[in-house]
């Protein structure tokens, strides 16, 4: 299942940490303003990397769609 997710720079670390532990790499990244990346995720992980996402970032990633 596609998902997008946007972040500060300043998050990079702590969402890469969560995708290793995922076993996830991004299928599209783009750096502007903020950090954004697409991420293809197998739907039995989706609920638990959004909750892994969310806890790492304190709540300040995004996820657009």
């Amino acid at each position: 299942e596609r998902l997008e997710i946007a972040f500060g720079y300043d998050l990079t670390k702590a969402v890469e940490a969560v995708l290793r532990d995922h076993k996830l790499t991004p299928t599209e990244t783009d750096f502007q303003a903020s950090v954004r990346m697409v991420l293809l995720v197998p739907v039995e992980q989706m609920d638990t990397l959004r909750n892994d996402l969310t806890h790492q970032t304190a709540g300040k990633i995004e996820f657009p769609t």
